[in-house]
């Protein structure tokens, strides 16, 4: 039987992630509608578990990610009117999102813990910076014309954000 021990952040909601040691060779991660089973070989270290169990759910968020931002992406990009080349999901530090001069966009794999509207701005704002390269009146205006509530989500991130880093 397995034992509760976190809660953790998936697209804006928090479900119980809850580990369960079993003889099977490799960890695995099994989703289901209000938790998050860990399951993970019993002959593991006790002090290993914890580092396993986290690497183990960043890999599988970076994987939901990856299909979802780039999926969300493609649909914003065609709604805003713009052309990308390349989008990489990655484990930043600092940042939630950047676009580089030459179209491309990279987003912190933690914005699929996010709701999904803070996740879509973030998206949002990337893409726009593809018609304006900074962060003046223009282009506030742009980010505003595709989500006009975007502010609300700027601040979420504010406040929220921190959780996002459990992992």
């Amino acid at each position: 039987m397995g034992k509760i021990i976190n809660n953790i952040i998936y697209r804006g909601r928090e479900y119980k992630v809850k580990l369960t040691e079993y003889p099977g060779k490799t960890t695995q991660i099994i989703f289901r509608a209000d938790e998050f089973n860990i399951y993970i070989n019993n002959k593991f270290a006790q002090n290993k578990v914890t580092n396993e169990m986290a690497q183990q759910l960043r890999f599988w968020m970076i994987d939901k990610a990856e299909e979802l931002i780039k999926q969300r992406t493609a649909e914003y990009s065609v709604i805003i009117g713009v052309n990308y080349n390349n989008v990489r999901i990655k484990d930043t530090k600092t940042r939630w999102g950047s676009c580089s001069s030459k179209a491309n966009l990279n987003f912190n794999f933690r914005i699929i813990m996010a709701p999904e509207e803070v996740m879509d701005y973030i998206i949002i704002h990337e893409l726009c910076h593809l018609k304006h390269m900074n962060h003046g009146k223009g282009f506030w205006e742009t980010v505003a014309l595709y989500m006009p509530d975007y502010e609300k989500h700027k601040e979420w991130l504010k406040i929220n954000g921190r959780l996002l880093y459990v992992i």
